[in-house]
């Protein structure tokens, strides 16, 4: 997948109002791979809990009583693993939430994921809000991955999107289909204004 979207990319760069040093990064993918592999190796001193991997809207159900969410339920956990919390966290904010979300309330979010983790886990001293920011953060490549590979793919218009995108997508079949969810004006929007968040916080 990572393939088919640096391919796609390169065709779409130049129309894009990207300053020059941000489209040099997204052109040199060379080690995408290796770092996100680097970044799934498991260390003993991380927070490891029970992730469900596949953490984005399609995936959360749910259930309102009075327009009130009323409870949640995860599904799909064939890649369920035990591994750092930040990968869920990742994965769901840079697949499922706004631009807006994304750019501007991020403290606000990691501020609620905080004060309901220790509610379930109750006051254990290792567990602190400084901590969870630097599992956070020193995975955010991971984030930057979801933006740019699989975020064009949720946010497609319903006029692109077939039921065999994603699968064909990570086949790197129809290389057509890819360059033209990246065509998305919305994606481009993402893309532009969280640039320099990836960028300044060194996450590429």
């Amino acid at each position: 997948m990572m393939e088919t979207t640096s391919t796609s990319l390169n065709k779409v760069l130049d129309d894009w109002k990207l300053p020059e040093e941000y489209k040099k990064i997204l052109r040199d993918t060379s080690s995408w791979a290796d770092k996100s592999i680097k970044i799934w190796e498991r260390k003993d001193d991380q927070l490891n809990v029970l992730i469900q991997t596949d953490c984005w809207l399609n995936n959360i159900m749910f259930k309102y009583n009075k327009n009130k969410v009323e409870s949640v339920k995860l599904i799909d956990f064939q890649l369920g693993t035990y591994h750092s919390f930040a990968f869920d966290l990742l994965c769901f904010i840079f697949s499922s939430t706004s631009t807006d979300v994304k750019l501007n309330h991020l403290n606000t979010l990691m501020d609620r994921y905080f004060e309901v983790f220790t509610g379930i886990t109750g006051n254990i001293p290792e567990i602190t809000k400084e901590r969870l920011w630097k599992e956070f953060n020193e995975r955010l490549f991971i984030g930057f991955i979801t933006m740019i590979s699989f975020l064009p793919v949720v946010i497609a218009p319903p006029k692109t999107k077939k039921p065999t995108d994603l699968e064909t997508l990570m086949k790197g079949e129809d290389k057509s289909a890819s360059v033209e969810i990246l065509r998305n004006p919305k994606f481009q929007d993402c893309v532009e204004k969280l640039m320099p968040y990836f960028v300044q916080n060194n996450a590429i």
